[in-house]
């Protein structure tokens, strides 16, 4: 059985398509999911969920994610496919740890993310294996880390992923953050947390290509701008003196749009990532920004340990950066 929940009750305004809440062995039992009033599934403090060969497309409003885990254990994705306006799957940690996750064998699309770990990150998050996957179309981050809220993300492994039109492969953050009006933000945080920790990422096998609908910006419902070209490239950023350890990316194939030019971009620096309780409002580089890359392919700041085999970047156009 899972460990005892200490979730807040809450209001949200957010309506699920399914949750489970506090359960042992839950299998997903809808085969088809359309268009939610917000996410299609939230599966909360549970343990034991197989969800597997199920069709979801979430597209009527910005909420539009596919399967969300948070502070669940013991956790098979097989077989889906899932398109939407937000994250296709995003596993959290609000207050019970995520461990033992296995991803395989599904296809994502998505106006946002394909696949987000964190953000939520209180409990920690370890123990996850993503494999065997395709994502196409998706105008944010293939892959995105966000270890925001304390806590940790350990020990993920991300093998034979296969991408085509994915704005930025892979987005890894180690920040902190304490924003109690945002629904993404955990009900269970009540203050600034101190920075957490990232650690033993691996990318192995992952094939990435645009083409040339990635020279043009992607929007979400005609108004929101997701991404452009100068947004795309894999990044890793952390605070100075709390940097992500042990990464190792192997095995990299990557033909990004290119097509940017200096003047595209903001004369600043790039801005650091600050440590809050230190500085609360300096203003920095964090989840949502900047909205733009300082290279074509991949751009590593503060990563302790950073192993990189067999890479080929490719762009399509020239490209000043």
């Amino acid at each position: 059985m899972p460990e005892e929940s200490k979730r807040k009750d809450r209001f949200d305004p957010r309506c699920y398509g399914a949750v489970a809440d506090g359960h042992s062995k839950d299998t997903a039992a809808v085969q088809a999911a359309i268009d939610a009033a917000a996410w299609a599934t939230a599966f909360l403090d549970s343990d034991f969920i197989w969800a597997t060969d199920l069709h979801i497309e979430n597209h009527r409003n910005y909420n539009g994610d596919g399967l969300d885990f948070d502070g669940c254990r013991h956790v098979w994705v097989r077989g889906c496919y899932i398109d939407g306006t937000d994250d296709n799957l995003c596993l959290q940690s609000s207050g019970l740890p995520v461990q033992d996750v296995h991803i395989s064998d599904c296809a994502f699309t998505s106006v946002c993310a394909g696949i987000r770990i964190g953000l939520k990150s209180i409990g920690g998050i370890s123990g996850v294996v993503i494999s065997n996957c395709t994502m196409r179309n998706i105008w944010r981050e293939g892959i995105k880390l966000e270890c925001t809220e304390g806590g940790s993300i350990t020990d993920i492994l991300v093998e034979n992923v296969t991408m085509h039109n994915v704005r930025r492969p892979i987005f890894a953050i180690l920040n902190n953050r304490y924003c109690p009006d945002d629904l993404g933000s955990s009900v269970e945080l009540d203050h600034i947390p101190p920075i957490g920790t990232m650690a033993r990422l691996r990318f192995v096998g992952i094939t990435a290509v645009d083409d040339e609908g990635m020279a043009h910006a992607q929007r979400r419902f005609d108004n929101d701008i997701m991404g452009e070209p100068r947004f795309g490239g894999c990044r890793f950023d952390a605070n100075a003196a709390h940097p992500i350890e042990d990464v190792t990316i192997r095995d990299f194939w990557y033909t990004a749009i290119g097509g940017v030019r200096l003047t595209d971009l903001p004369a600043a620096p790039y801005p650091e990532v600050p440590d809050r309780l230190q500085a609360p409002t300096a203003p920095g580089s964090e989840n949502y920004y900047p909205n733009w890359s300082r290279t074509t392919h991949l751009d590593a700041r503060y990563v302790r340990g950073l192993t990189l085999e067999n890479l080929h970047f490719i762009t399509l156009h020239s490209d000043e950066r």
